[in-house]
């Protein structure tokens, strides 16, 4: 094989060994990314706990012993279901005295009654003295009015026996439950407590430099899981704790939050400052300055400081050059460096 022949193979086989040694093309590494959200000044937000606008009372009128639970918390019930049976025996008893009662004194009635016609009839041919004839209808009058008070005390042990079982007033779940089965309950002791669907309120304390800027027919705006809703102020409690924090109750009027849940009210008295932002997103520089990562143009990233205001319910509410809408890393940012290309992937709550 000549020289010229040798130069070709030679080149061929140096470039497929270069290829087969090129190092693979670098995959950049994935980052969660979240979008920064406009937030109120942190001095005019609040947490809030919804709760129901009322809450009914299952009472036992009679007392007893429980010999039966058809309910647990957490249980959404209608209107009308049983939640509990107490022991009826004592009652059952006093129902059987009662009708008892009723029927003798309605044979008494009876006879009394027969017993004055015919004194009114003796009376009228003058074979008895009108006074034994008014003493007769006097007997049958009284005998009356005792059957007439049985007939209510048997209606009553009848009554007092229903109430053995212990019914839901309204629908709703229910949230508490005061004692299990057996246990000797007390008349008037409370058993169960019914929230009922439909109204609900927000509870909240609120500091004292932003009571001023409530008012009676007030509206304000909270958050809650990535939702908006809309609350109307009711009125302040007039006792304050230690720090000068007042408890607020406010109506929701828009928005579907669950009883139980912590929402974020936005009271509004600083005006519009700032971004809302994962709390998982805040890292520290070397310095241990707070920043957040920015993905920039090309998904390169950038290390912003941020001076942090507040941490409220899991998002942080920060300022510096970090600007409403900017893409952010929301979480694993401690694992990443500037001018570093990513992948980035909207997170999701």
């Amino acid at each position: 094989m000549t020289r010229s022949h040798v130069l070709p193979v030679l080149s061929a086989l140096a470039l497929a060994a270069c290829a087969e040694e090129a190092p693979p093309p670098e995959v950049p590494p994935t980052a969660l990314v979240a979008v920064a959200e406009p937030a109120s000044d942190p001095r005019g937000i609040v947490t809030g706990i919804i709760r129901s606008g009322r809450t009914h009372q299952v009472a036992t009128e009679t007392g007893g012993r429980v010999v039966r639970l058809s309910a647990a918390i957490g249980d959404r019930v209608e209107a009308g279901t049983v939640l509990a049976t107490l022991d009826t025996q004592g009652l059952a008893l006093a129902l059987d005295s009662a009708r008892a009662d009723e029927a003798r004194l309605a044979a008494q009635a009876e006879e009394r009654r027969r017993r004055a016609g015919r004194f009114q009839t003796l009376d009228g041919s003058g074979s008895v003295s009108r006074a034994e004839a008014d003493a007769a209808r006097a007997e049958a009058l009284a005998a009356d009015q005792a059957l007439a008070a049985a007939r209510s005390q048997r209606a009553e042990a009848a009554r007092r026996l229903g109430t053995a079982t212990l019914r839901a007033p309204a629908s709703g779940v229910i949230v508490s439950r005061q004692a299990e089965l057996s246990a000797q309950l007390q008349p008037g002791a409370v058993l169960f407590e019914i929230e009922p669907d439909g109204a609900r309120e927000i509870v909240s304390p609120v500091p004292a430099q932003a009571l001023a800027d409530l008012t009676g027919s007030g509206f304000t705006q909270f958050r809650f899981s990535g939702e908006t809703g809309t609350a109307r102020f009711l009125g302040v409690s007039a006792r304050a704790s230690a720090t000068g924090a007042r408890e607020a109750r406010f109506a929701v009027v828009g928005g579907s939050p669950p009883i139980g849940a912590a929402v974020e009210l936005s009271l509004g008295s600083a005006g519009e400052t700032g971004v809302s932002v994962p709390a998982a997103a805040l890292v520290n520089d070397r310095s241990g300055r707070a920043g957040l990562f920015v993905v920039g143009p090309g998904n390169k990233l950038r290390l912003v400081p941020v001076s942090l205001l507040e941490l409220v319910a899991g998002r942080a509410i920060v300022t510096g050059e970090v600007r409403a809408g900017s893409q952010i890393v929301s979480a694993g940012g401690n694992f990443l460096t500037s001018d570093m290309v990513v992948r980035p992937v909207r997170a999701t709550r």
